[in-house]
């Protein structure tokens, strides 16, 4: 009788352990759900923006795309993509602009290691973009070339700060507080991640991953989203003299197709280049630890 009644007690025993692991899953999705929501927004804003924009009138698109105005067209575009979705994060979740807007002040030692570690990434950047310019067309230099016969205040307003400040409030603003429940090395994975989705093609998704992840590592060491807003504008402005280095004439692998041979060259900066950036980043992290 006591062989019968065994599996029975089993069966008892199983019950709790199904209900808990059942509200565990729960608690997770929940918990995954509340930590990345506004990601899945801001990819579904960028949609409906880009539907709305090909229903525009087609002398307002020429307008907008033509060169002479292109950029007014690109800070008016990081505008309207980033502040809604990012007022709306405030409104939904009730933090407090400030929050989010971690615009506290940078040490000046701070400051310049941020400076320093952003230039040493400068190369990695480049190999990868190089080889990924051999698969899909480089999109930043089809913005960037136009660019040459603006003013260069103006190009560094509309391709440098003007991606700096609106990019940065919404990835290493609003996606970073809503994420940090996962720790640092996956916030900062998790708003790199989203950060490369959002330019919308495979030639700047790698570069663009790894650019996001070391902005989100400054802005959780220091504590302010100016840390990734200077490395961001150091970066694009970099970027955009290299590309009119080029269009003056100046051969530079890092915003064309680069040969294998070109490949080689920055690959091998890069890793030098790395290996000066790890033991500043722990310098850095010690100074903010």
């Amino acid at each position: 009788m006591g062989n019968f009644n065994e599996p029975e007690s089993d069966e008892v025993c199983s019950e709790p352990l199904r209900a808990n692991s059942a509200l565990n899953l729960r608690k997770t999705i929940a918990f995954i759900f509340r930590s990345t929501w506004y990601m899945p927004l801001l990819l579904l804003y960028s949609f409906l923006v880009r539907i709305a924009l090909a229903f525009l009138p087609a002398p307002i698109m020429d307008a907008y795309q033509s060169d002479r105005l292109l950029p007014l067209s690109l800070i008016l575009s990081e505008a309207i993509l980033f502040l809604p979705p990012v007022a709306f994060y405030l409104l939904v979740s009730r933090r407090k602009p400030s929050q989010i807007l971690k615009l506290k002040k940078l040490s000046l030692r701070n400051a310049g290691l941020i400076a320093l570690m952003s230039v040493l990434l400068m190369p990695l950047g480049m190999a990868v973009s190089g080889i990924t310019s051999m698969f899909w067309p480089n999109a930043a230099e089809e913005v960037l070339s136009p660019m040459s016969s603006s003013p260069i205040w103006i190009s560094l307003l509309s391709v440098a700060a003007a991606p700096a400040f609106f990019e940065e409030i919404s990835f290493r603003g609003a996606l970073l507080d809503q994420s940090n429940g996962f720790g640092i090395t996956a916030s900062s994975l998790i708003s790199g991640l989203f950060f490369g989705i959002m330019h919308m093609n495979p030639q700047q998704l790698p570069y663009t991953v790894i650019m996001g992840f070391a902005f989100a590592l400054f802005v959780h060491r220091t504590g302010s989203l100016l840390s990734s807003m200077l490395a961001h504008f150091l970066f694009n402005s970099i970027s955009l003299f290299l590309s009119q280095s080029i269009v003056d004439g100046i051969s530079d692998a890092a915003v064309q197709s680069a040969s294998p041979q070109d490949l080689i060259v920055i690959g091998g900066m890069a890793a030098l280049f790395l290996a000066l950036f790890f033991p500043i980043y722990r310098v850095f992290k010690r100074l903010n630890s």
